[in-house]
């Protein structure tokens, strides 16, 4: 059985609340991107209040895992501009 190549390709497009949020996402994703081991590639990018990141590998595992980790990284940036917020309200 000869062996299955994939090219996959994911995008996953964050709508923010304004363009500052998305850069400030952007940028605190930004330096993970840039060590990410060729072939798997990683990009980032703002268009208006959308974060759209796009990531790209053979191997499905390596997409899940990365898509994963980009996820619990902006889920972890989103807290702590949610907690500034808040405590310049206060």
């Amino acid at each position: 059985m000869s062996k299955v190549v994939l090219k996959v390709g994911v995008e996953i497009t964050i709508t923010c609340v304004n363009k500052e949020v998305a850069d400030i996402l952007l940028g605190a994703i930004n330096p993970d991107n840039l060590k990410a081991p060729p072939p798997l590639k990683v990009e980032g990018e703002v268009s208006g209040r959308s974060l759209i990141m796009h990531v790209k590998h053979a191997d499905l595992g390596t997409i899940i895992s990365t898509i994963d980790d980009l996820l619990v990284n902006l889920k972890l940036a989103e807290s702590v501009l949610t907690l500034r917020s808040k405590s310049s309200r206060a």
